[in-house]
């Protein structure tokens, strides 16, 4: 059953009681059930009430339709299509959060097929300037930019494996990098 009028109060923070289940409720905020104990779900409660809902099909599809990361589908293409925390052991001037998205991807890949095809950085210097999320530069060296690039593939690999049913397990960041 799907309301399409259904009003959600706040999609980014909201509880629903799945198909009458009485030992967990969905978090839209987490994109998973919480246990009726979680904390947070407590806090919540003291000024709000979840929402029954007849099955998780028609919660997704709400959820899909208002608040798509409510959902473990929408949490991971955002996260595709999102960003990715770095962290560099060696140079941590490099720390920051990079953006992932198809054409940021497209972008990185370039740059470090450049560097491995023996062309060299961008601008022909020893460093070059790459920039975080917020627009400011880091100066990154062929070799860390490498490793970058290389950490970016694997972590939209595993999410595209959640994503097709081939892995359950979901990246973690921040990424350490040398």
């Amino acid at each position: 059953m799907v309301f399409s009028n259904f009003v959600l109060p706040d999609p980014s923070d909201w509880y629903w009681i799945v198909d009458d289940d009485t030992t967990q409720v969905w978090s839209s905020a987490k994109a998973r059930y919480v246990t009726l104990t979680d904390p947070l779900y407590e806090e919540w409660l003291e000024s709000h009430t979840p929402t029954k809902i007849d099955s998780e099909a028609s919660l997704f599809g709400i959820l899909m339709d208002k608040y798509p990361s409510g959902t473990p589908m929408g949490r991971l293409l955002a996260m595709m299509n999102g960003a990715i925390q770095i962290t560099s052991s060696s140079k941590p001037s490099l720390n920051g959060t990079y953006a992932i998205d198809s054409a940021s991807r497209g972008n990185i890949t370039g740059i470090a097929t450049s560097i491995n095809a023996g062309l060299g950085v961008p601008g022909g210097a020893e460093t070059f300037n790459y920039p975080d999320i917020q627009g400011q530069p880091h100066q990154w060296t062929a070799s860390l930019f490498i490793e970058f690039a290389r950490e970016v593939m694997n972590f939209v690999y595993a999410i595209s494996q959640v994503l097709g049913g081939h892995s359950v397990d979901i990246p973690s960041q921040p990424i350490t990098i040398s």
